[in-house]
C-alpha cells in the first residue's frame, strides 16, 4: 500500500531511572544489559521530524520518552516541536502525556485539536464503537414538555394531558428498548 512505518533506530539508555543517571546513545539493538532505553535518541528524532513535516495529518498518541525528567526530554521535545512547524497539516494529539508534553513544551496553542483520551482516540480511528459515543448516538432527546404546558393541557376539557405526579412534577419518564 506504499506506507512507511517508522521505528527507533537509536535509544538513548540509562542505568537508572533517574534524571542523574549514567547516559549512553546506542543503536536499538545494541542496548546494554544493565540500561534502560528511556527516550529515543537524535538519528531518530530527525527522521520522525523530516516524515512529520511531510505529513497532511498527524495523529499522536505517546510521548517518545520520559520526557518529564530533561535528560529524557529530547526525543518528545522534537517530535512535539516538528508537529507544531507543520502548520499545513491537520495535527491531532490524544492522550494525557502527549498533552502534557505539548504543554509542558509551551506548543498547544500550535495544535489542531487535542485530547485526553488517547486510548479512545485510537479506538475511534481504528473504527471500533466507543460505549460513550453509541449511547449519544442512540438516545432519544425529546425535550420535556415545559410545567405550565401541562398544566395548560390539564385545564382544557375533553383533552388527555400529561397527568402531573404529585408535588407538581412532570410525568415519569421510562426508557424502553
Amino acid at each position: 500500500r506504499g506506507v512507511s512505518l517508522l521505528l527507533p533506530v537509536d535509544v538513548v539508555c540509562a542505568d537508572a531511572f533517574a534524571n542523574d543517571a549514567n547516559l549512553a546513545t546506542v543503536s536499538v539493538d545494541e542496548i546494554p544489559d544493565d540500561m534502560m532505553g528511556l527516550d529515543i535518541g537524535p538519528e531518530t528524532a530527525e527522521l520522525y521530524a523530516e516524515a512529520i513535516g511531510m505529513a497532511k495529518s498527524v495523529f499522536w498518541n505517546g510521548p517518545m520518552g520520559v520526557f518529564e525528567m530533561p535528560s529524557f526530554e529530547a526525543g518528545t521535545r522534537a517530535v512535539a516541536e516538528a508537529v507544531a512547524a507543520n502548520e499545513e497539516a491537520d495535527t491531532i494529539i490524544g492522550g494525557g502525556d502527549s498533552v502534557a508534553a505539548v504543554n509542558q513544551f509551551d506548543l498547544a496553542d500550535k495544535m489542531t485539536f487535542i485530547s485526553t483520551g488517547g486510548g479512545a482516540s485510537m479506538e475511534l480511528v481504528e473504527g471500533k464503537a466507543l460505549p460513550g459515543v453509541e449511547a449519544l448516538n442512540d438516545a432519544e432527546q425529546p425535550h420535556p414538555p415545559h410545567r405550565r404546558q401541562l398544566e395548560d393541557e390539564q385545564r382544557r376539557p375533553g383533552r388527555q394531558g400529561a397527568r402531573l405526579r404529585p408535588g407538581g412534577e412532570g410525568p415519569r419518564r421510562q426508557r424502553c428498548r
